[in-house]
């Protein structure tokens, strides 16, 4: 399972994860995101996404891609550690 570690911190960044296997779109939402004030973090596949979850806990927010190849984006929302 997650933990929530850092989400509840009320004067702290934002931290979201950006899962997407597109570069162009993911270095783009990253761009516009960090210039909104957001801590940001890129995954660009499911696995990667895991092991950011799996060492930071959960963000505030995932931006997921639900068409990843391999394991898509539905099944890694189904994921419980």
């Amino acid at each position: 399972m997650f933990s929530l570690k850092g989400a509840g911190e009320v004067n702290s960044p934002k931290r979201l994860l950006v899962v997407e296997d597109d570069s162009v779109t993911r270095r783009l939402l990253q761009q516009i995101l960090q210039q909104a004030g957001f801590e940001v973090t890129t995954a660009n596949d499911a696995s990667s996404a895991l092991n950011f979850l799996q060492q930071q806990g959960l963000p505030h927010l995932i931006l997921l891609d639900l068409g990843l190849p391999g394991m898509g984006g539905f099944e890694l929302s189904e994921t419980h550690g």
